[in-house]
């Protein structure tokens, strides 16, 4: 029996809420002559609203991951684990470093953000990037274990840099994790943010019991000043104020992640793609943004996960 190939191709680089939601949509109803490829770089998604839960232990990491594979073999769906280089956006191809080029009708870009590193010099190992998430919590315990072994303080000394919701949170919710990694070792947490309170934007009352929470549990507060750069274990501060650091945790505001600016396609100020209230590229290329890898031209939404799902 002769089996037909389908007429058209969709492709959805990344699997956040958006692309997630269209994958589970396809599962219960496909579109005729019509192919589904997911693309990520990693065999499992990650839900982000956990990591906090996850990090305090409340929660068991398995448990705030989507195994990819078997989702995409269940929907239907066509599932390609590799790193997109570029795309090739008059052929219509998504092109990667290690395989074939693939083709696409229609092109859903949902690969979220980055903490921004703007007008910060030089960021040693001491930095800790949050993503990519599934990685995390590997990396932090791997990284808390090397201090152990090589340890000559017996104070650890851990800077949040970034008191949005995210830095407010991973702050809150590192401790069970710092305690149960050193054990009887002493930890000390910091907060640095730009910013004269905590969860800008938020109700002034809602920032302020956060913050009488923060101090209660012992977290230094450094507001309104920013980093200049971080090396030698060390964070300077635009005060010229110099912290010391063995582990730097970077949640800052969110910026495009750099494969947004390798695809030809127009950007905002902050590296993400431009689109249309219908998530379409401005470019006119059957590309759309979704998330918060777009942002619709004249929307001025904050770039956090309630505002990227809505």
């Amino acid at each position: 029996m002769e089996t037909l190939l389908p007429k058209q191709s969709i492709v959805l680089l990344g699997l956040g809420h958006t692309n997630s939601h269209v994958l589970r949509m396809w599962r219960m109803k496909p579109l005729a002559d019509t192919q589904l490829v997911c693309v990520s770089n990693f065999p499992v998604a990650t839900y982000s609203g956990m990591l906090p839960g996850v990090l305090a232990g409340q929660y068991s990491t398995d448990r705030m991951s989507i195994d990819l594979v078997r989702l995409c073999a269940a929907s239907g769906a066509r599932l390609i684990q590799g790193n997109v280089t570029g795309l090739d956006i008059a052929q219509q191809q998504l092109l990667f470093d290690h395989r074939p080029s693939l083709p696409f009708d229609i092109l859903s870009v949902g690969i979220g953000s980055v903490p921004s590193k703007s007008g910060v010099e030089l960021l040693d190992d001491t930095v800790l990037a949050i993503k990519p998430m599934q990685t995390f919590l590997e990396r932090l315990i791997s990284r808390i274990q090397s201090w152990r072994e090589k340890a000559s303080s017996k104070l650890f000394k851990v800077v949040v840099v970034g008191a949005g919701a995210g830095g407010v949170e991973i702050t809150l919710c590192l401790p069970a994790r710092l305690q149960s990694l050193l054990e009887d070792v002493p930890f000390r947490l910091t907060l640095v943010h730009s910013s004269s309170q905590i969860l800008s934007g938020s109700l002034p009352g809602t920032a302020s019991r956060i913050t009488t929470i923060l101090e209660n549990r012992g977290v230094e507060l450094r507001s309104n000043t920013r980093v200049k750069d971080v090396t030698n274990s060390q964070v300077t501060l635009d005060s010229n104020e110099v912290l010391d650091a063995d582990l730097v945790l970077w949640a800052t505001e969110a910026s495009g992640p750099a494969i947004l600016g390798r695809l030809g396609l127009p950007l905002d100020e902050r590296g993400f793609l431009r689109t249309h209230a219908n998530l379409l590229s401005t470019s006119g290329s059957p590309v759309f943004a979704v998330g918060d890898s777009g942002t619709i031209e004249g929307n001025t939404a904050p770039k956090a996960g309630v505002y990227a799902v809505r």
